[in-house]
């Protein structure tokens, strides 16, 4: 019985501490040590969503472009690694429209290893009726 209740006790502590392991938050991700890429777009934040909105009607899915509604020069691109992920299982792409009419892109994931999806982030901005290869 001692056995059964200190093995109950055991799983139920495990448990506990999986459940809460807190999720991975915007502001974890922002920061210089999960920056993957930087570069210049020269192009606008219409051409970017026309591109990505292309993307999608021929390829059947895109990264997501928004717009910050408090500051129309900043907008962010993003693709989830799977439907519903959270921000440790999503590539993020910052975008800073600057006065020399460019765009200043920094790419953010949690973890390492994501070149595959940057570069199918900007193919798709680049070559918008060009489908990733599965």
């Amino acid at each position: 019985m001692v056995k059964k209740l200190l093995l109950c006790m055991s799983v139920a502590a495990l448990a506990g501490c999986a459940a809460g392991r807190p999720s991975v938050r915007l502001s974890d991700l922002q920061t210089d040590i999960h920056v993957r890429d930087q570069r210049h777009l020269k192009m606008d934040f219409p051409k970017i969503q026309m591109a990505l909105f292309e993307h999608q009607r021929v390829c059947g899915s895109a990264p997501t472009f928004a717009v910050d509604s408090n500051d129309p020069s900043r907008a962010t691109i993003t693709l989830k690694m799977r439907p519903g992920a959270g921000w440790g299982h999503t590539v993020l792409v910052d975008l800073t429209f600057l006065s020399d009419l460019t765009v200043k892109a920094t790419t953010y994931s949690y973890y390492a290893g994501v070149d595959k999806q940057v570069a199918q982030i900007f193919a798709a901005i680049a070559h918008p009726k060009v489908c990733p290869k599965p």
